[in-house]
C-alpha cells in the first residue's frame, strides 16, 4: 500500500524499491531539485509608460490571504504601492480579489 502511495506522490521518482527498508532508504537519499527565477524591472526604451505589478499569496491553502498592487513609472520610480488581507481563503482567490478588482478601478 505505500508502495503505491510513493508511486502516485512522487510519479517522477524512477525504479521505487518494494520493500519497507530500501523505499525508506529510496527515499531518505532523494534531493528535490529546486528552481528559483529572478524577476528584474526592465525599463521601457519608450516614454510615458507605467507598469502595474500584482501578486496574491496565503499562509497555507486555504489560509489567511493578502494582495499587493505596485505601480512604477517609465524610469522605474515606484509612483504608488497597495496592500491589504483579505482574510481566509486560497491562493487564486487572494490574487483575483475583489479588493484588487475595486483598487484598480479607482
Amino acid at each position: 500500500m505505500i508502495h503505491l502511495l510513493v508511486k502516485v506522490r512522487y510519479s517522477w521518482l524512477k525504479e521505487i524499491p518494494n520493500t519497507w527498508p530500501l523505499l525508506v532508504k529510496h527515499l531518505e537519499e532523494y534531493t528535490p531539485l529546486n528552481c528559483c527565477k529572478v524577476v528584474t524591472w526592465k525599463l521601457s526604451s519608450r516614454g510615458g509608460f507605467f507598469k502595474c505589478n500584482t501578486d496574491g499569496c496565503s499562509k497555507g491553502n486555504p489560509g489567511l490571504s493578502a494582495v499587493t498592487l505596485c505601480i512604477r513609472n517609465d524610469e522605474g520610480v515606484e509612483d504608488f504601492s497597495w496592500s491589504s488581507g483579505c482574510g481566509e481563503g486560497d491562493q487564486l482567490a487572494s490574487f483575483s480579489s475583489e479588493k484588487m478588482k475595486l483598487h484598480l478601478e479607482t
